[in-house]
């Protein structure tokens, strides 16, 4: 749960949510995936 928090807290200080979430969809699963499940 913590690095999917992390993740969020990166992308909002990065300004992704002002991007259109239809593009942004494919990074952030690919994020979630290297931060949330490869540890």
């Amino acid at each position: 749960m913590i690095p999917y928090l992390i993740g969020m807290e990166s992308l909002v200080k990065n300004g992704y949510f002002g991007v259109n979430p239809i593009k942004i969809t494919p990074d952030l699963l690919m994020m979630y995936t290297e931060k949330g499940f490869a540890q």
